[in-house]
């Protein structure tokens, strides 16, 4: 029988997600800058998990989701779910800013933007704003996120996000982040349409891996969202630790895969919260295969090192 680190190892080959893909090293090549950034070992990489639930809503949601958070007993211990809180991502109908790698996020007091791909070629470096952040994320595949965000106050935005407009997000990062307004006004000005489908109820609670790394982790927490309007419901268990203890972080993500897929608790969509929140408001879109592909090359590889 293949010894557990080797198969571990195997697993990660398979599942193409071995140290940086080898786009990502080309990419690294050709913009050391940026990818050194990533590399930093003060910078952050986080882990996620999409986890199979009941349908929910807010009236005695922990009592709803008190089984799938108990069943988490496998690789943690989850707190009472506190909240909620609301938030909403801006983008066309068609997806522009998604097709450009962008991202534009609402939540209380905080707007985001981000830069997010699995290739680091195809990503531009956000100008900072009142704080940047760049972060490795573990979904169906490394990706990379560059976070310019900026702290307002209630009355600077609209109090209805679902009415906003690319000349409200432009007048808002003139006034708020001209550095960062002007870096996006040539992909903002032309769009006739940007707003916000709906707005996302989230419920978050702390989460304790039971693993001798949990110490080290900056944040871990399960977080249960609503979609109202849409039947849609998501739960997910994710955990940022730092590039200096990516090799370690990596071994505990894979073990806690292995626990979880083996005890039938991931959920057939992988996706992003970003992409799950289209989805439920939007319908279908583009990567809506993406959770079903990433179970079938997960279960590919376990039969590869069996």
């Amino acid at each position: 029988m293949m010894p557990y680190r080797m198969l571990l190892s195997a697993v990660a080959l398979a599942l193409g997600l071995a140290g940086l893909p080898a786009h990502a090293a080309d990419a690294g090549q050709a913009n050391p800058g940026l990818a050194a950034k990533f590399a930093s070992p003060d910078q952050t990489i986080e882990y996620h998990f999409m986890l199979k639930a009941p349908a929910f809503s807010d009236a005695g949601i922990n009592e709803t989701l008190a089984g799938v958070l108990d069943s988490l007993k496998l690789i943690g211990e989850a707190e009472k779910l506190k909240g909620p809180r609301e938030g909403a991502y801006l983008d066309t109908r068609d997806r522009v800013l998604d097709k450009a790698h962008l991202i534009v996020r609402l939540r209380n007091g905080l707007f985001t933007v981000k830069a997010r791909s699995t290739d680091l070629a195809s990503l531009t470096d956000l100008q900072p704003c009142t704080r940047i952040k760049y972060e490795q994320d573990f979904f169906d595949e490394v990706g990379y996120s560059i976070s310019s965000e900026v702290v307002f106050k209630k009355e600077e935005w609209l109090e209805d996000p679902t009415k906003a407009s690319a000349k409200d997000v432009m007048a808002f990062l003139q006034a708020k982040c001209p550095a960062l307004g002007n870096q996006l006004e040539p992909i903002l000005k032309p769009l006739q349409s940007l707003v916000a489908p709906g707005v996302a109820r989230m419920y978050s609670a702390e989460f304790k891996l039971n693993h001798p790394l949990a110490a080290r982790l900056k944040e871990a927490s399960v977080s249960a969202w609503l979609f109202p309007g849409s039947p849609h419901t998501l739960v997910e268990v994710a955990w940022t630790g730092l590039v200096s203890d990516k090799a370690a972080l990596d071994r505990m993500y894979y073990e806690a895969r292995e626990k979880l897929a083996n005890a039938g608790l991931l959920a057939p969509d992988q996706s992003s919260k970003t992409e799950q929140y289209f989805k439920a408001f939007y319908g279908a879109t583009a990567l809506d295969t993406d959770g079903d592909r990433m179970l079938h090359r997960w279960a590919e590889a376990r039969i590869i090192v069996k």
